[in-house]
């Protein structure tokens, strides 16, 4: 119990930030409220533990449990009292509906590989111990000296990566006193299922039912999503934010919702917390979701402005602790080379030809089970459907990260190209295969489409 309560606690913290948020409105149901509340509440729970380190320049335990407990407090004082909320108000979104139930049955049942297969690896990849896990234990066990983990000596482990993970797994051991190798097992498997989970009740909410947990299964039982998904590493996490500001933005233009486009500006700047590759992708969203809003604003008069407000005020607070971690931690990049600019290591067109080749070539590997080129020929054959309204804002969001991607491997020349490419590439695809999957199959959506 003790490395389960905290994900429990984030959960109800995250349930309550959210039913405080839509007060009375009911407009997705109660799983969907699920799924999007553990990250949520494991966002908050992160944000709470990096603000100990920046005040104290330690981990301070009590600082930490303390301020989840007047927290949730005061979530339940401002709804109770200051929103008017009922008990029963505050605590219920709705009846369960039963029809939604089975397909909850279908995920649970599709995740059991989930709970087999992360037995593999108790200890997570390579990349887990060696860079998210060691970060962990130096800021759970390193007490004052816990910036030795940002030596650029210790450039293998990513110095310059923001910290979202490792903070979850320190969280996770907030009751335990020790480094239990069980807790970023759990991380890694809670963020699997979340994501499978969003993904499947997104769709619902948009979606025919069957349609809904097809685009599940096809990630849940993929082997290649259940073995990076368990290793550990921080690309499931992302995935996860990345998807859920996508669902929430998207979902809450569809359904003229401001908490759920408050909730979109929120996961995103949870998301540029993950990785480098989640700070590039959260910004870039805000971008195209701001200039979406701007080229649409007659739409949405007269909440445009409210609109622009709530999703601009939850990004910056949710993306303070990266601000402050590019400004007052990061080492900065120390494997990068200009190959622009240098004469040992320049960029050459044999790299960019074995960039593109690559490319194209992981997107038909074996790995996948010909998921990308199933979801390339629904793309065809819907047409327009896929490049309509809100949902334009996706195939542009694809297009953009990752030719910046693909320059960003031709620029940087300090590591080999092959190389590279073989250990980083199929993980990058991976994030964005949960949104890719969201994105045609809401193109099928039974909500009217923006004109």
């Amino acid at each position: 119990m003790t490395a389960i309560f905290p994900y429990l606690l984030s959960t109800a913290l995250g349930y309550l930030l959210i039913r405080t948020l839509f007060r009375n409105q009911t407009p997705v149901s109660i799983y969907f409220y699920f799924f999007v509340s553990i990250g949520a509440g494991l966002g908050l729970s992160t944000y709470i533990t990096f603000f100990s380190f920046l005040l104290f320049d330690q981990l301070n335990q009590f600082f930490v449990l303390a301020a989840h407990a007047v927290i949730l407090c005061l979530f339940i004082l401002t709804g109770k009292f200051l929103l008017k909320l009922s008990w029963k108000d505050l605590f219920i979104v709705r009846k369960f509906c039963t029809r939604e139930l089975l397909l909850f049955l279908i995920l649970i049942f599709a995740s059991v590989p989930l709970l087999i297969h992360c037995q593999f690896y108790p200890n997570g990849g390579w990349d887990a111990w060696s860079c998210w896990n060691l970060k962990a234990r130096y800021l759970f066990l390193g007490g004052e000296e816990w910036q030795n983990m940002l030596n650029p000596i210790l450039w293998r482990s990513s110095p310059h990566y923001p910290l979202l993970l490792p903070l979850i797994n320190v969280w996770g051991w907030m009751f335990s006193d020790q480094t239990l190798p069980a807790t970023p097992m759990i991380t890694s498997v809670v963020f699997t299922f979340i994501t499978s989970g969003l993904l499947l009740f997104s769709l619902n909410e948009i979606t025919s039912k069957i349609a809904s947990a097809l685009g599940m299964l096809l990630i849940a039982v993929l082997p290649f999503f259940v073995t990076i998904g368990t290793s550990q590493y921080c690309d499931i996490v992302l995935g996860y934010f990345l998807l859920g500001s996508f669902v929430c933005a998207i979902l809450g233009i569809r359904k003229n919702s401001l908490p759920l486009i408050a909730l979109s500006g929120l996961f995103l700047g949870f998301l540029s917390f993950t990785k480098p590759e989640g700070t590039l992708a959260s910004l870039l969203i805000v971008f195209l979701f701001c200039a979406y809003l701007v080229l649409r604003q007659t739409q949405f008069t007269p909440n445009f402005r409210k609109i622009i407000t709530y999703f601009l005020i939850t990004f910056l607070f949710s993306a303070l602790p990266t601000i402050l971690f590019q400004i007052v931690y990061s080492p900065g990049n120390q494997t990068f080379i200009n190959g622009l600019s240098s004469s040992s290591d320049p960029s050459n067109f044999s790299r960019l030809q074995l960039i593109g080749s690559f490319f194209l070539v992981e997107l038909g590997s074996q790995k996948w089970n010909g998921l990308w080129i199933f979801l390339g020929v629904g793309i065809v054959l819907m047409g327009r459907k896929c490049w309509q309204g809100t949902t334009l804002i996706l195939p542009l969001f694809f297009l953009i990260y990752l030719l910046t991607i693909f320059f960003y491997y031709f620029l940087n020349t300090y590591f080999a190209a092959a190389w590279w490419l073989s250990v980083t590439l199929n993980r990058i695809l991976l994030t964005l295969l949960p949104s890719a999957i969201f994105w045609v199959f809401s193109s099928l959506g039974r909500l009217s489409q923006e004109k």
